[in-house]
């Protein structure tokens, strides 16, 4: 559960982080009690389950149904996009993007040096393709890379394309998903 926190986070969606705080706090743990004694009674006794397994399937099933909204609504990577300014951890600058709405706030706050360093590489567009499986994205930030921006206008560029490409996708999730 703990693993969906940072995309959470990034969504900045008010029912998101509320309903995140009510799984931190739900009694479905005790719910899912399963010692016995006088703990296990008590546990029993206010469970709406017949079982302990019930609570868990229940809790279960609703983390899930969870997890898959936020990745939809926040266009989830399968990795996070790490800010570095050169080469190896220890110019790691403590900035990392789950989700294009998480990249999008990276970008217009990380220096510019993280950002020259990672477009030079070609580490955007990568990230694009291998994490967020979106190849058209991929193809806006390669040309961004050819084109030699720097400075701010690269910075601006980056976020026009990610911007798009953001509202197009949460366009087709909440299309797709207005049923649920």
């Amino acid at each position: 559960m703990r693993r969906l926190e940072p995309f959470v986070r990034e969504t900045e969606d008010k029912e998101f982080l509320r309903t995140w705080r009510y799984f931190q706090t739900s009694d479905h743990l005790y719910y899912m009690f399963t010692a016995g004694g006088s703990p296990g009674e008590v546990h029993s006794y206010f469970s709406p389950y017949s079982t302990p397994m019930d609570a868990f399937v229940t809790a279960q099933a609703a983390i899930l149904d969870f997890e898959n909204r936020v990745r939809l609504a926040a266009v989830v990577a399968d990795e996070p996009f790490r800010f570095y300014t050169g080469v190896g951890e220890k110019h790691f600058t403590g900035t990392t993007a789950w989700s294009l709405k998480g990249f999008t706030k990276a970008i217009r706050n990380v220096s510019m040096k993280s950002l020259e360093f990672h477009n030079n590489r070609g580490d955007f567009e990568q990230w694009a393709l291998k994490s967020l499986h979106d190849p058209a994205l991929e193809q806006n930030l390669k040309k961004e890379r050819l084109s030699k921006l720097m400075g701010e206008p690269l910075r601006q560029a980056i976020i026009k394309h990610v911007d798009k490409e953001s509202t197009k996708l949460t366009a087709e999730m909440r299309s797709a998903t207005k049923y649920f």
